[in-house]
């Protein structure tokens, strides 16, 4: 008799476990145990049983697990990034980066929350960022259940000088002092 089995994602074992109708019957177990199954390759457990005539029924369950649908990033920065904003969290999947105005180029780095799950990238770097001028990275986390969540990060340079916060002027002011002598005659 054949079977077959889901279990949840997170499993990466499933143990048979089995009694018998007939309590003369005997139960030998050739896989009671298996690992390394996935959603697309599945692992068999195998019990034989024979009854007291001899007559022996094997069945067999075949094991998959189900498809993980996590597509989430674990981590993600900018190689020259000064900030991230807003900081950063897997469910959140639009940033800005900002870097300094001596760079024109930045590289995404990321981590996966599930290692079963892929990276498609639109852009990974970017370069001829410049006063003005912002770049997109892009990328999709993608679940093993092949639903797909998208990343994006705005990269700008850092324009903080150039926008006239009171910081970062400078104003000089200078007095010139002029000395000026008038004489008055005065007719008698």
């Amino acid at each position: 008799m054949v079977y077959s089995a889901r279990v949840p994602y997170t499993y990466t074992s499933a143990t048979g476990v089995a009694t018998v109708h007939d309590p003369s019957a005997t139960l030998t177990w050739n896989v009671q145990t298996v690992t390394g199954f996935t959603y697309t390759t599945a692992k068999v457990i195998k019990v034989t049983v024979t009854a007291q005539s001899g007559d022996q029924l094997i069945y067999t369950v075949s094991v998959k697990r189900d498809p993980s649908p996590i597509n989430t990033l674990s981590g993600l920065s900018i190689d020259v990034a000064i900030s991230l904003t807003p900081t950063f969290s897997p469910t959140t999947t639009s940033y800005t980066a900002i870097i300094p105005t001596s760079e024109t180029s930045a590289s995404a780095e990321v981590a996966l929350t599930d290692p079963r799950s892929t990276i498609e990238w639109v852009r990974s770097s970017v370069d001829g960022i410049g006063p003005g001028v912002e770049k997109n990275i892009e990328l999709y986390v993608i679940s093993e259940s092949g639903v797909s969540r998208k990343y994006a990060i705005i990269v700008k340079q850092d324009n903080s000088l150039c926008e006239g916060s009171a910081s970062t002027y400078i104003h000089i002011t200078h007095t010139h002092t002029h000395t000026h002598t008038h004489s008055v005659t005065s007719a008698a």
